[in-house]
């Protein structure tokens, strides 16, 4: 499983529904709804954390684009570098710690 497949579930549940949607409609809808999708596993142990965040940043064509924002390496999430547009927002709902964009904040005022 990952972030990208459950788009791509959420694609199928919407076409499956027995209504004759476009699926650029479907796909401009989650653009528009899905700001970011946190991805869960489990450990050995069956205890789940966080493997993957990735953010939605919108349509290009007919296809739905979006990014990974954090991944897990050797046990510890790691931010990739791409500055997710609503990472206020992310931090406001737990997604992630207010520490994980500190340097992000810093390099923002230093550029004003």
């Amino acid at each position: 499983n990952s972030p990208l497949e459950s788009l791509f579930r959420l694609e199928s549940l919407s076409l499956m529904s027995g209504h004759e949607i476009p699926l650029i409609a479907v796909r401009k809808q989650m653009a528009t709804a899905v700001n970011f999708m946190i991805h869960l596993k489990r450990d050995a142990k069956g205890e789940r954390f966080v493997s993957v965040i990735r953010e939605v940043t919108g349509i290009e064509g007919e296809t739905l684009m979006s990014q990974d924002i954090a991944i897990r390496e050797n046990g510890q999430l790691k931010w990739t570098g791409h500055t997710p547009e609503h990472y206020k927002k992310l931090v406001e709902v737990g997604g992630l710690p207010e520490k994980f964009f500190e340097n992000l904040e810093q390099a923002k005022t230093k550029n004003s």
